[in-house]
């Protein structure tokens, strides 16, 4: 009976445990992405510093901002789209995890009361 009990109670945990396990790989890999964003941003910001001081004219100095501006702006829309599709995937794992939680609670409910799952019907209104 125990052993029921302590069965039980680690299967209604193990949802709780999955989207830690998930947010934590999320949150270690979305940490990685930006150290090495900022990481690059930086290196070349100090290029960028550097070949300002090699510039002899105007024109060396717009183009050289230039070049650093188009860069950066990439680095950035790079990051972002890599974020996004991370937490979009995040996000229907979490879906999934929950998904299985609820029909299975369902089921457990269905087994202590003795009644069938209810399943929704698209058409009811």
């Amino acid at each position: 009976m125990y052993d029921q009990i302590n069965e039980q109670f680690q299967n209604s945990f193990r949802p709780v445990t999955e989207l830690l396990a998930l947010n934590v790989k999320t949150i270690e890999t979305l940490t990685e992405k930006q150290t090495s964003f900022f990481t690059a941003a930086l290196s070349e910001g100090m290029a960028f510093t550097q070949s300002l001081v090699a510039q002899k004219d105007l024109a060396g100095v717009m183009q050289a901002q230039k070049e650093y501006s188009e860069g950066l702006q990439g680095k950035v829309v790079a990051a972002s789209k890599d974020a996004y599709a991370l937490i979009t995937e995040t996000q229907d794992q979490v879906a999934e995890v929950l998904k299985g939680a609820f029909t299975t609670a369902q089921a457990g409910f269905a087994d202590v009361t003795g009644e069938k799952p209810v399943a929704k019907s698209k058409t009811a209104k």
